[in-house]
């Protein structure tokens, strides 16, 4: 099953034309309101021009913390208050290394997790009291495309069965499966490559809420008490048509990128959408994961609002300590970190 984690990982490459077609509704059309946030922006006193092609951001307490993909070194730790910066995990097969970084996810004040989906490894990275960050724990994790981490609990997007939703209690070793591809209309063969996305998880409604990266659409699951998908929202699918065996998925130009970037407090999702057409990234590159949207969703999968910028944004990381929302923006002379109170 590997193949899904590296198609998604090399999705410039999919590109071919003629195929299935689905029926959609624009997503940016029925949006409940929107609102320019570009004036109520403000910069961090600290500089982050240099970042080589972000791949994910988190922030909690002081800190704020972006992976990107370089061989030296993967993760950049900042501190919010001295602009202090502390570069850990180098790229490579050995102890300690990565290979890339698809996900992180804040687990409290002082540590955070970071997830390889290619060499399938769980990191918990911590601070210790000398205020250095150190790997704390380092686990094989197998099985998951994406997903949430809920102390002793692993819940997200599964690869080894024909369900959508794995719930796995590391302590008592039980292991769950929740939804199907049916809401879809796609056979699971292709629909992992198809729903791909980004999970976010809410441990005190005991919700997990996934977010598709290809189209836009979206799930909120219950892991606690009933086990279910509790809504399914579909705005659009991909296109794709598949291989001459019937197996495998291929993704058309014209579909259209999704949610990019997500994070989340205790009230609200927020989700970047790119919108952007796939066969931009043969032109654009990294750029098609950019966008100038950020919907805001309510746990039960209802659109709040979309928060709109000027300039394209690459990552949102929200900080539970602070109240506030941070946007990595791409902009004239480099990336610029800047926050929003919510």
């Amino acid at each position: 099953m590997m193949k899904f984690i590296v198609y998604f990982v090399t999705l410039s490459l999919l590109l071919l034309s003629c195929g299935q077609k689905n029926k959609s509704v624009d997503l940016l059309s029925n949006l409940p309101h929107e609102e320019d946030i570009e004036a109520s922006l403000d910069s961090v006193g600290f500089s982050v021009e240099a970042l080589a092609r972000p791949l994910a951001m988190v922030s909690f307490g002081d800190y704020i913390v972006i992976a990107q993909d370089k061989f030296d070194f993967m993760v950049s730790i900042f501190n919010l208050k001295t602009g202090e910066e502390q570069r850990i995990l180098p790229k490579g097969h050995g102890q300690n290394e990565l290979l890339s970084i698809y996900q992180m996810q804040v687990k409290d004040s002082i540590s955070f997790y970071v997830y390889d989906n290619l060499s399938q490894k769980l990191l918990l990275v911590r601070k210790d009291k000398n205020g250095v960050f150190k790997i704390n724990r380092d686990e094989h994790i197998d099985d998951y495309l994406s997903l949430a981490i809920n102390d002793s609990l692993l819940i997200g997007c599964c690869i080894d069965t024909d369900y959508r939703y794995k719930i796995h209690n590391k302590l008592s070793k039980k292991e769950e499966w929740v939804g199907d591809y049916e809401s879809f209309g796609i056979k699971p063969n292709v629909g992992k490559l198809l729903l791909l996305g980004h999970v976010a998880d809410n441990s005190r409604l005991g919700r997990m809420l996934w977010l598709s990266f290809y189209g836009a659409a979206w799930q909120v699951v219950s892991y606690k008490g009933n086990r279910e998908v509790m809504k399914t929202k579909i705005y659009e699918l991909p296109l794709y048509h598949t291989d001459d065996t019937g197996e495998q998925a291929i993704f058309e130009k014209e579909t259209k990128l999704g949610f990019t970037s997500v994070t989340h407090n205790n009230h609200f999702v927020f989700a970047l959408y790119s919108g952007q057409l796939l066969e931009m990234a043969l032109k654009e590159k990294d750029k098609v994961t950019m966008g100038r949207h950020i919907i805001v969703l309510d746990w039960d999968g209802n659109m709040k609002e979309c928060m709109n910028t000027k300039n394209e944004v690459k990552q949102i990381a929200y900080n539970q300590e602070q109240e506030c929302l941070f946007l990595l923006l791409d902009e004239k002379d480099g990336y610029k970190l800047k926050y929003l109170g919510y």
